[in-house]
């Protein structure tokens, strides 16, 4: 399902990237639709390095169906953390977070 569907989730996380980003104000819009974007790019990335095309010699080839496929599990996993990140980026945007940092970097600069 990863290798065939992984890329359609791409597209639709950036649509409702796109519908939710009008809840924010302007500054955390951009930065909300530019982290967004560069985690759609290290999702494709990642995607791209891992449905690689393989070929395994007959001799080397061993019917192995009880052993999990690390690597695709730690990039389905990963994908499901990036979607778990966009909303966590969304909710802290959302609250203020953006502000109370640059207001905390502000009085530190101050200092």
């Amino acid at each position: 399902m990863f290798e065939r569907h992984a890329l359609n989730l791409n597209g639709i996380i950036f649509v409702v990237a796109i519908t939710v980003a009008p809840d924010l104000e302007v500054v955390s819009r951009f930065i909300f639709i530019g982290a967004t974007i560069a985690l759609i790019m290290v999702f494709r990335g990642l995607h791209d390095r891992v449905t690689r095309l393989r070929i395994f010699f007959r001799e080397d080839y061993a019917d192995k169906k009880a052993v999990i496929d690390l690597p695709r599990l730690y990039a389905t996993l990963l994908g499901a953390g990036i979607v778990g990140a966009l909303t966590t980026i969304y909710a802290w945007l959302n609250s203020g977070g953006l502000q109370a940092l640059l207001a905390l970097l502000l009085t530190r600069s101050a200092e």
